[in-house]
């Protein structure tokens, strides 16, 4: 009897060329190659990033994301891929260890 063991392909690092447009801290984020766009709107305390103040957090304080997702799946596996996509994302685990506030709101679309 041969018991098969799993393999795990090797580690790897994925590249991303984004190109962003916009005006202070609004700005349109596109993944060269993808189709997906990112709109950013981000309200900051900039007292230290920009005056240099000794006191403050320069972190972001709130992060709402809005995903609509073109999918025909059942709400289980919405909900799956959204869970998922959190917890494997290394951005969002960057905001979500940091204490900020995060607010996300998957809308379905049927394809």
């Amino acid at each position: 009897m041969t018991i098969a063991a799993a393999i795990r392909p090797e580690k790897t690092s994925v590249t991303f060329k984004l190109n962003s447009a916009g005006t202070g801290a609004t700005q349109t984020i596109i993944a060269e190659g993808a189709p997906h766009i990112i709109n950013v709107d981000a309200n900051l305390d900039t007292a230290i990033f920009f005056e240099g103040a000794e006191e403050g957090n320069p972190n972001f304080q709130n992060i709402n994301i809005n995903a609509r997702i073109e999918t025909d799946t059942s709400d289980d596996l919405f909900e799956k891929l959204q869970r998922e996509t959190e917890r494997r994302c290394p951005v969002y685990q960057l905001f979500s260890r940091s204490g900020v506030n995060i607010r996300s709101q998957w809308i379905r679309q049927a394809s």
